[in-house]
């Protein structure tokens, strides 16, 4: 009898970039820890960026959060990102406090579902 060695699926989010990543666990294994690493303190240099009322910077790294967001086919981060994004394009920040509030707690779950897809992966 031949057994079948275990394999590890990622999941939710994850599992569309391991697919995208052909499976290789160690490209995998990198990107993860690159947004893990990234994905709060670009959360962070944006809310730093609002409060200051830097509206270059805020679109910035709302356009570079978007991307990496996009990388797990996370649409609704993506999406919640793009309007931030477009907010600070036009200069217009009234709304910039209440989108990045929503982005944060989005991004957190997103964040969080990235370690343990990360885990299984």
């Amino acid at each position: 009898m031949v057994r079948a060695e275990p394999t590890h699926m990622a999941t939710g989010p994850c599992a569309a970039l391991l697919e995208r990543v052909g499976g290789d666990q160690q490209i995998f294994i990198e990107l993860c820890d690159v947004f893990l690493d990234d994905a709060p303190k670009r959360l962070d240099i944006m809310r730093e960026a609002l409060a200051a009322a830097d509206a270059p910077v805020l679109q910035r790294e709302a356009h570079a959060f978007k991307g990496a967001a996009a990388a797990f086919d996370a649409e609704h981060v993506v999406m919640i990102a793009r309007q931030l994004e477009q907010l600070a394009a036009t200069g217009d920040l009234r709304d910039a406090p209440r989108v990045l509030a929503v982005l944060d707690c989005h991004s957190r779950l997103l964040i969080a579902a990235v370690r343990a897809g990360k885990a299984h992966g």
